[in-house]
Protein backbone atom coordinates (compact mmCIF):
# COMPACT_ATOMS: atom_id res chain seq x y z
CA UNK A 1 0.00 0.00 0.00
CA UNK A 2 1.41 3.08 -0.54
CA UNK A 3 2.03 6.51 1.10
CA UNK A 4 -0.79 8.06 -0.96
CA UNK A 5 -3.20 5.48 -0.71
CA UNK A 6 -2.46 5.16 3.19
CA UNK A 7 -3.07 8.81 3.80
CA UNK A 8 -6.14 8.97 1.94
CA UNK A 9 -7.52 6.25 3.62
CA UNK A 10 -6.74 8.11 7.25
CA UNK A 11 -8.28 11.05 5.58
CA UNK A 12 -11.63 9.15 5.25
CA UNK A 13 -11.36 7.55 8.29
CA UNK A 14 -11.59 10.75 10.12
CA UNK A 15 -13.99 12.65 8.07
CA UNK A 16 -16.23 9.29 7.57
CA UNK A 17 -15.72 7.18 10.51
CA UNK A 18 -14.43 9.91 13.37
CA UNK A 19 -16.77 12.72 11.74
CA UNK A 20 -14.11 15.58 11.15
CA UNK A 21 -14.99 18.72 9.93
CA UNK A 22 -11.20 19.76 9.31
CA UNK A 23 -8.69 17.69 8.67
CA UNK A 24 -4.76 19.21 7.72
CA UNK A 25 -1.96 16.95 5.87
CA UNK A 26 1.69 17.78 7.30
CA UNK A 27 0.95 20.30 9.55
CA UNK A 28 3.85 22.21 11.19
CA UNK A 29 4.68 24.47 13.85
CA UNK A 30 4.94 28.61 13.25
CA UNK A 31 7.49 29.43 15.90
CA UNK A 32 7.22 33.27 14.67
CA UNK A 33 3.85 33.77 15.03
CA UNK A 34 2.70 31.22 16.94
CA UNK A 35 2.76 31.13 20.84
CA UNK A 36 3.56 28.44 22.91
CA UNK A 37 1.66 27.45 25.83
CA UNK A 38 2.53 25.31 29.03
CA UNK A 39 6.00 25.36 28.21
CA UNK A 40 7.18 24.14 32.22
CA UNK A 41 4.50 21.69 31.88
CA UNK A 42 5.85 20.55 28.78
CA UNK A 43 9.55 20.18 29.92
CA UNK A 44 8.35 18.39 32.98
CA UNK A 45 6.43 15.87 31.12
CA UNK A 46 8.94 15.01 28.35
CA UNK A 47 11.37 14.73 31.05
CA UNK A 48 9.68 12.22 33.02
CA UNK A 49 8.70 10.40 30.04
CA UNK A 50 12.38 10.14 28.68
CA UNK A 51 13.68 8.81 32.72
CA UNK A 52 10.70 6.56 32.87
CA UNK A 53 10.95 4.28 29.53
CA UNK A 54 15.05 4.27 30.07
CA UNK A 55 14.87 3.13 33.82
CA UNK A 56 11.17 0.43 32.46
CA UNK A 57 12.79 -0.70 29.35
CA UNK A 58 16.00 1.10 28.64
CA UNK A 59 14.21 2.73 25.96
CA UNK A 60 16.73 5.63 24.93
CA UNK A 61 14.08 8.72 24.10
CA UNK A 62 14.76 12.12 22.45
CA UNK A 63 18.87 11.15 22.53
CA UNK A 64 20.02 13.16 20.26
CA UNK A 65 18.23 16.33 21.54
CA UNK A 66 20.21 18.75 23.72
CA UNK A 67 17.00 20.37 24.84
CA UNK A 68 13.51 19.10 24.39
CA UNK A 69 11.25 22.49 23.41
CA UNK A 70 13.54 22.61 20.14
CA UNK A 71 12.91 18.99 19.95
CA UNK A 72 9.39 19.96 19.71
CA UNK A 73 9.44 22.39 17.29
CA UNK A 74 11.40 20.20 14.92
CA UNK A 75 8.13 17.42 14.74
CA UNK A 76 5.02 17.61 12.49
CA UNK A 77 1.84 15.66 12.44
CA UNK A 78 1.41 14.03 9.24
CA UNK A 79 -2.21 14.53 9.57
CA UNK A 80 -4.17 16.19 12.18
CA UNK A 81 -8.70 16.28 12.40
CA UNK A 82 -10.84 18.36 14.09
CA UNK A 83 -14.49 16.86 15.97
CA UNK A 84 -15.76 20.51 16.09
CA UNK A 85 -19.79 20.48 17.93
CA UNK A 86 -21.96 23.28 18.71
CA UNK A 87 -18.21 25.84 18.04
CA UNK A 88 -15.93 23.98 20.57
CA UNK A 89 -13.95 20.95 19.38
CA UNK A 90 -14.69 18.15 21.20
CA UNK A 91 -11.87 15.63 19.93
CA UNK A 92 -8.66 16.50 18.23
CA UNK A 93 -6.83 13.42 16.18
CA UNK A 94 -3.33 13.29 15.43
CA UNK A 95 -1.85 10.81 13.08
CA UNK A 96 1.34 9.48 12.76
CA UNK A 97 1.42 7.73 10.01
CA UNK A 98 4.79 5.65 8.02
CA UNK A 99 5.43 2.89 5.82
CA UNK A 100 7.81 -0.15 7.44
CA UNK A 101 10.56 1.29 4.21
CA UNK A 102 10.39 5.00 6.10
CA UNK A 103 10.89 3.26 9.59
CA UNK A 104 14.17 1.22 8.40
CA UNK A 105 16.30 3.66 8.93
CA UNK A 106 16.29 3.68 12.35
CA UNK A 107 17.31 -0.05 12.85
CA UNK A 108 16.77 -2.38 15.29
CA UNK A 109 13.16 -3.09 16.86
CA UNK A 110 14.24 -0.54 19.88
CA UNK A 111 15.08 2.39 17.50
CA UNK A 112 11.70 1.80 15.62
CA UNK A 113 9.90 1.60 18.87
CA UNK A 114 12.00 4.80 20.31
CA UNK A 115 11.00 6.38 17.30
CA UNK A 116 7.06 6.04 18.04
CA UNK A 117 7.08 7.12 21.33
CA UNK A 118 9.10 10.34 20.53
CA UNK A 119 6.26 11.33 17.69
CA UNK A 120 3.45 9.79 20.01
CA UNK A 121 5.12 11.90 22.69
CA UNK A 122 5.52 15.26 20.79
CA UNK A 123 2.13 15.03 18.97
CA UNK A 124 0.28 14.97 22.30
CA UNK A 125 2.83 17.58 23.36
CA UNK A 126 2.43 19.84 20.13
CA UNK A 127 -1.18 19.52 20.71
CA UNK A 128 -0.96 21.16 24.29
CA UNK A 129 1.47 23.43 23.72
CA UNK A 130 -0.03 24.97 20.40
CA UNK A 131 -3.77 24.41 20.75
CA UNK A 132 -3.94 24.15 24.36
CA UNK A 133 -5.81 21.37 24.73
CA UNK A 134 -4.91 18.54 27.58
CA UNK A 135 -7.32 15.91 25.72
CA UNK A 136 -7.43 14.32 22.39
CA UNK A 137 -6.64 11.08 20.35
CA UNK A 138 -2.54 10.63 18.94
CA UNK A 139 -2.37 7.36 16.56
CA UNK A 140 0.64 5.46 14.94
CA UNK A 141 -1.25 4.05 11.90
CA UNK A 142 0.14 2.13 9.03
CA UNK A 143 -0.46 -0.60 6.95
CA UNK A 144 2.84 -2.60 6.65
CA UNK A 145 5.45 -2.69 9.82
CA UNK A 146 7.48 -5.72 11.39
CA UNK A 147 5.32 -7.22 13.36
CA UNK A 148 7.59 -8.24 15.89
CA UNK A 149 7.93 -4.72 17.47
CA UNK A 150 4.17 -5.58 18.58
CA UNK A 151 4.33 -6.99 21.91
CA UNK A 152 7.16 -4.41 22.97
CA UNK A 153 5.09 -1.05 21.55
CA UNK A 154 1.86 -2.25 23.02
CA UNK A 155 3.13 -2.17 26.72
CA UNK A 156 5.26 1.19 25.62
CA UNK A 157 1.53 2.78 24.72
CA UNK A 158 -0.41 1.01 27.59
CA UNK A 159 2.40 2.91 29.97
CA UNK A 160 2.68 5.94 28.12
CA UNK A 161 -1.27 6.25 28.73
CA UNK A 162 -0.81 5.90 32.31
CA UNK A 163 2.08 8.33 32.42
CA UNK A 164 -0.23 11.22 30.83
CA UNK A 165 -3.26 10.48 33.18
CA UNK A 166 -0.79 11.32 35.83
CA UNK A 167 -0.28 14.42 34.87
CA UNK A 168 -3.94 14.71 34.50
CA UNK A 169 -4.61 14.80 30.69
CA UNK A 170 -7.25 12.97 28.50
CA UNK A 171 -4.66 11.74 25.71
CA UNK A 172 -5.07 8.94 24.49
CA UNK A 173 -2.63 6.96 22.43
CA UNK A 174 -3.25 4.04 20.38
CA UNK A 175 -1.61 2.20 17.34
CA UNK A 176 -3.10 0.43 14.31
CA UNK A 177 -1.03 -1.55 12.92
CA UNK A 178 -1.05 -3.91 9.89
CA UNK A 179 -4.08 -6.16 11.11
CA UNK A 180 -5.56 -3.56 13.59
CA UNK A 181 -4.69 -0.65 10.50
CA UNK A 182 -6.45 -3.03 8.15
CA UNK A 183 -9.57 -4.11 11.04
CA UNK A 184 -10.17 -0.35 12.15
CA UNK A 185 -9.13 1.76 9.64
CA UNK A 186 -9.89 0.05 6.01
CA UNK A 187 -12.49 -1.89 6.66
CA UNK A 188 -14.64 0.90 8.31
CA UNK A 189 -14.15 3.05 5.71
CA UNK A 190 -15.26 0.58 2.92
CA UNK A 191 -18.33 -0.61 4.83
CA UNK A 192 -19.45 2.98 5.55
CA UNK A 193 -19.29 3.54 1.71
CA UNK A 194 -20.95 0.36 0.91
CA UNK A 195 -23.90 1.77 3.03
CA UNK A 196 -23.83 4.71 1.42
CA UNK A 197 -24.63 3.00 -1.90
CA UNK A 198 -27.64 1.16 -0.69
CA UNK A 199 -30.79 2.68 -2.04
CA UNK A 200 -33.78 3.19 -0.01
CA UNK A 201 -36.39 -0.42 0.43
CA UNK A 202 -38.85 -2.08 2.32
CA UNK A 203 -38.15 -3.81 5.77
CA UNK A 204 -38.15 -7.33 4.20
CA UNK A 205 -36.02 -6.45 1.36
CA UNK A 206 -33.33 -4.77 4.19
CA UNK A 207 -33.47 -7.94 6.19
CA UNK A 208 -32.42 -9.88 2.59
CA UNK A 209 -30.22 -7.09 2.09
CA UNK A 210 -28.50 -7.14 5.37
CA UNK A 211 -28.24 -11.19 5.40
CA UNK A 212 -26.38 -11.30 1.74
CA UNK A 213 -24.05 -8.17 3.14
CA UNK A 214 -22.86 -10.51 5.95
CA UNK A 215 -22.05 -13.35 3.89
CA UNK A 216 -20.11 -11.39 1.22
CA UNK A 217 -18.56 -9.41 3.85
CA UNK A 218 -17.30 -12.84 5.38
CA UNK A 219 -16.26 -14.06 1.78
CA UNK A 220 -14.40 -11.05 1.44
CA UNK A 221 -12.59 -10.07 4.40
CA UNK A 222 -9.41 -11.66 5.34
CA UNK A 223 -9.27 -14.78 7.59
CA UNK A 224 -7.77 -13.31 10.42
CA UNK A 225 -9.96 -10.36 10.51
CA UNK A 226 -12.77 -12.42 10.04
CA UNK A 227 -12.06 -14.36 12.79
CA UNK A 228 -11.55 -11.41 15.25
CA UNK A 229 -14.62 -9.63 14.28
CA UNK A 230 -16.85 -12.89 14.58
CA UNK A 231 -15.37 -14.15 18.20
CA UNK A 232 -15.80 -10.42 19.26
CA UNK A 233 -19.40 -10.69 18.30
CA UNK A 234 -19.74 -13.74 20.10
CA UNK A 235 -18.25 -12.52 23.17
CA UNK A 236 -20.04 -8.73 23.41
CA UNK A 237 -23.31 -11.01 23.08
CA UNK A 238 -22.69 -13.82 25.33
CA UNK A 239 -23.35 -16.78 22.74
CA UNK A 240 -20.00 -18.68 23.89
CA UNK A 241 -21.56 -21.36 26.63
CA UNK A 242 -18.77 -22.12 29.24
CA UNK A 243 -18.72 -25.68 27.71
CA UNK A 244 -18.01 -24.07 24.37
CA UNK A 245 -15.13 -21.89 25.71
CA UNK A 246 -13.34 -25.52 27.27
CA UNK A 247 -13.56 -26.73 23.98
CA UNK A 248 -12.08 -23.78 22.54
CA UNK A 249 -9.22 -23.95 24.89
CA UNK A 250 -8.36 -27.22 24.22
CA UNK A 251 -5.63 -28.32 21.76
CA UNK A 252 -7.10 -30.91 20.21
CA UNK A 253 -10.67 -29.74 20.19
CA UNK A 254 -9.19 -27.00 17.67
CA UNK A 255 -7.18 -28.90 15.67
CA UNK A 256 -10.39 -31.45 15.38
CA UNK A 257 -12.81 -28.46 14.03
CA UNK A 258 -10.76 -25.83 12.71
CA UNK A 259 -7.45 -26.96 11.56
CA UNK A 260 -5.37 -24.95 13.73
CA UNK A 261 -2.37 -26.37 15.88
CA UNK A 262 -2.95 -24.44 18.77
CA UNK A 263 -5.91 -23.78 20.96
CA UNK A 264 -8.40 -21.01 19.27
CA UNK A 265 -8.69 -19.12 22.90
CA UNK A 266 -5.88 -18.62 25.93
CA UNK A 267 -6.69 -17.36 28.91
CA UNK A 268 -5.10 -14.35 30.32
CA UNK A 269 -3.09 -13.95 33.51
CA UNK A 270 -3.20 -10.71 35.04
CA UNK A 271 0.41 -9.10 35.52
CA UNK A 272 1.72 -11.81 33.27
CA UNK A 273 4.44 -9.67 30.41
CA UNK A 274 2.28 -9.30 27.26
CA UNK A 275 5.07 -10.87 25.16
CA UNK A 276 4.59 -14.45 27.43
CA UNK A 277 1.00 -14.63 26.68
CA UNK A 278 1.10 -14.18 23.08
CA UNK A 279 3.72 -16.20 21.94
CA UNK A 280 4.56 -20.06 21.54
CA UNK A 281 8.32 -21.31 21.70
CA UNK A 282 9.26 -17.45 21.13
CA UNK A 283 6.41 -17.29 18.30
CA UNK A 284 3.50 -14.84 18.03
CA UNK A 285 0.23 -16.78 18.14
CA UNK A 286 -2.20 -14.92 19.58
CA UNK A 287 -3.41 -11.43 19.18
CA UNK A 288 -2.72 -8.98 21.60
CA UNK A 289 -6.60 -7.85 22.11
CA UNK A 290 -8.22 -9.47 24.83
CA UNK A 291 -11.68 -10.26 25.15
CA UNK A 292 -14.04 -10.88 27.79
CA UNK A 293 -15.93 -13.92 27.43
CA UNK A 294 -18.45 -15.03 30.53
CA UNK A 295 -16.58 -12.66 32.83
CA UNK A 296 -12.83 -13.76 31.98
CA UNK A 297 -10.09 -12.44 29.65
CA UNK A 298 -9.09 -14.39 26.91
CA UNK A 299 -6.98 -13.79 23.34
CA UNK A 300 -7.63 -15.33 19.96
CA UNK A 301 -5.24 -17.30 18.34
CA UNK A 302 -4.39 -15.54 15.24
CA UNK A 303 -2.15 -18.69 13.58
CA UNK A 304 -4.80 -18.56 10.50
CA UNK A 305 -4.92 -19.51 7.11
CA UNK A 306 -7.27 -19.45 4.06
CA UNK A 307 -8.11 -23.46 4.49
CA UNK A 308 -9.94 -23.12 7.65
CA UNK A 309 -12.18 -20.30 6.32
CA UNK A 310 -15.02 -22.93 5.45
CA UNK A 311 -14.64 -24.71 9.03
CA UNK A 312 -14.87 -21.60 11.08
CA UNK A 313 -17.91 -20.20 8.61
CA UNK A 314 -19.50 -24.25 9.35
CA UNK A 315 -18.73 -24.03 13.44
CA UNK A 316 -20.06 -20.21 13.51
CA UNK A 317 -23.14 -21.12 11.54
CA UNK A 318 -23.65 -23.94 14.20
CA UNK A 319 -23.30 -21.73 17.37
CA UNK A 320 -25.88 -19.04 15.48
CA UNK A 321 -28.36 -22.01 15.53
CA UNK A 322 -27.69 -22.59 18.93
CA UNK A 323 -28.18 -19.30 19.93
CA UNK A 324 -31.09 -19.20 18.19
CA UNK A 325 -32.89 -22.15 19.94
CA UNK A 326 -32.08 -20.99 22.98
CA UNK A 327 -34.51 -18.33 22.62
Amino acid sequence: MSTRSTTSSIVSWLMEIKKCQITQLNWKVSTRSWKLHNEDTIEEVLTSAKDFFNERFNFKLFKDTASLIPFLHQGKINIIGLDIRSGTVTNMYGIITSLDADVSKYGSTTDKIEHILNELIRTAMLIHGYYDLSNGTIVFATPSINSSINGQLTDAVRVLNEIFKIYGFQFNFTVYINEEFTEHVLNSVAIRSKMKRVPAMGTKDLVGLKKNQKKDTNEHLRIGILVRNEMGKLAKNNQLANEMVQNLLDERYSKETFGINFPVLKKVVEDKPLGEQTTVNGLRRYWNMSYIINGEKYKICHSWSELQRPKFLNWLELISEKSSNNF
